[in-house]
């Protein structure tokens, strides 16, 4: 991969990184039995670093496609996307990162019609049925079009 291309992957896992410590920042400020039964103003569910971090990776995509990136390049940001929420099941940053996968639909284009195949795979694995949101649904189905 190519300086840009190094670049790039440090601005993207510089976003999760900022993220995972606003996040433990939040957790640690929150009052005790904040959140709890879903009343409570300062439920650390609702702070905005959440928000924040799906709108950074989705620009971030969105930059990134506009550069016409290479078919690998695409693939090591999809499986880094991919890949977070996996690696951080036991971390309250895991749900977040699961939810911010839909921004790889944008990235399928760039794959080729045996990644996606590998990636339906890897997914099927990685993520069970049970565990996904409807986005999760959304860019599975995606990457199976995207695989015939």
């Amino acid at each position: 991969m190519g300086k840009k291309g190094a670049e790039n992957m440090e601005q993207l896992k510089n976003i999760y990184m900022t993220y995972e410590r606003e996040l433990i920042a939040v957790l640690q400020n929150a009052k005790p039995l904040a959140g709890w039964f879903g009343i409570s103003n300062d439920d650390p569910r609702n702070a905005p670093c959440h928000q924040k971090f799906y709108d950074a990776v989705g620009a971030w995509v969105g930059a990134f496609t506009r550069e016409n990136p290479s078919a690998d390049q695409a693939y090591e940001a999809v499986m880094w996307i991919l890949s977070a929420a996996a690696e951080n099941r036991k971390k309250p940053s895991y749900w977040y990162y699961l939810a911010t996968q839909s921004h790889v639909k944008a990235l399928l284009p760039f794959l080729g019609r045996e990644r996606c195949a590998e990636l339906v795979k890897w997914y099927d694995k990685t993520y069970p049925r049970r565990e996904r949101l409807p986005v999760n649904d959304e860019l599975y189905s995606q990457m199976k079009k995207s695989a015939k």
